[in-house]
């Protein structure tokens, strides 16, 4: 007589095999997203509040002067620029408006509202788009940018 000690249903273990090749993909996806990500990441976490920065535009005619942002603004971007985590890379171009950028030792990164791209010094580019930020740092950051812009603004009617 055989010992058949195995009663597994041959459905459930296929279902079994299947869902574990799939935490499998999944796995080494985050990790292959992990390991690209890693100089911009690094770049991120080396932000500063006295980091130098410039801001950028989409479109004209304004000049904002960065040293205009207030130190707690500072202080909130470089919260937020410490918080990105969950990246995914994309490959479309930021949708335009205002990006503030700096330099970093790893390259350069441009922070946007829907993305951050990093110019590394070895010729990679890389736009990311992340899951998880601090929001109110980001609000606060997004409200002094708009500020800049509405002063901005008002000094151009004015001249």
């Amino acid at each position: 007589m055989k010992n058949n000690s195995n009663r597994t249903p041959p459905l459930l273990r296929g279902a079994l095999a299947l869902m574990g090749l799939i935490l499998l993909a999944l796995g080494g996806f985050s990790l292959w997203q992990w390991y690209r990500t890693r100089p911009l990441q690094a770049a991120l976490d080396s932000f500063t509040a006295e980091t130098p920065l410039s801001f950028r535009m989409s479109y004209p005619p304004f000049e904002v002067d960065i040293q205009d942002f207030s130190p707690q603004a500072r202080q909130q971007l470089e919260k937020l620029a410490k918080s990105y985590r969950f990246p995914l890379i994309v490959k479309s171009e930021p949708a335009g408006g205002w990006s503030l950028s700096f330099s970093a030792p790893q390259g350069n990164v441009s922070i946007t509202p829907s993305q951050v791209v990093f110019h590394g010094e070895d010729g990679t580019l890389l736009r990311v788009e992340y899951f998880r930020h601090d929001k109110k740092a980001f609000s606060q950051v997004y409200d002094e940018v708009e500020r800049l812009m509405d002063q901005a603004a008002a000094e151009m009617e004015a001249a």
